[in-house]
């Protein structure tokens, strides 16, 4: 399993910001990076070397904005802070890395709670 190197505070505000204020029907473009960059307090080239320094979760903050405005299309509306049709939903990390590699901890679960940490686990 590779390792996927971790971004710091800035670029996760970065990530952050681009993906949940900046609106949803616009798109990523140089203007909406230079926005970000007046929001983190940052130069702009250290905020585009973003897309090239953590392409994992630059892909992810795009597939987001892509449900996001799939979302938008349909109902008109996006919820703050969530992404709608996001695969674990909102609280994967709550999980912890070691209840995905044991089978064993869900059978120390009570019942109500083994049904939702199995759909987690599947999805």
């Amino acid at each position: 399993m590779r390792s996927v190197k971790d971004c710091g505070r800035r670029e996760r505000l970065v990530l952050w910001w681009l993906t949940y204020k900046l609106p949803v029907e616009r798109e990523v473009d140089e203007v909406a990076i230079a926005d970000a960059a007046k929001v983190a307090r940052w130069d702009v080239m250290e905020i585009a070397g973003i897309r090239h320094a953590f392409p994992v979760h630059w892909g992810r903050m795009l597939l987001k904005r892509e449900l996001r405005l799939a979302h938008y299309r349909k109902h008109g509306s996006v919820p703050d802070g969530v992404t709608p049709g996001w695969p674990l939903g909102r609280n994967v990390s709550q999980i912890g890395p070691k209840l995905k590699r044991k089978e064993n901890a869900l059978a120390k679960r009570p019942r109500r709670m083994i049904k939702w940490l199995s759909a987690c686990l599947r999805a």
